[in-house]
């Protein structure tokens, strides 16, 4: 099973709302995103 294809199919209602998540996998309009410093710029972890 290829877990980043089964979470662009996942959407479903939460305690801190609606979860799903884009074609590449990351969540769309999480309430909070961290962020790192990568080679000097700042990326989501």
């Amino acid at each position: 099973m290829n877990i980043i294809e089964e979470l662009k199919k996942t959407s479903y209602d939460g305690i801190v709302g609606n979860i799903k998540f884009n074609s590449n996998g990351e969540r769309v309009d999480p309430p909070s995103t961290i962020f790192i410093m990568k080679n000097g710029d700042w990326v989501r972890y």
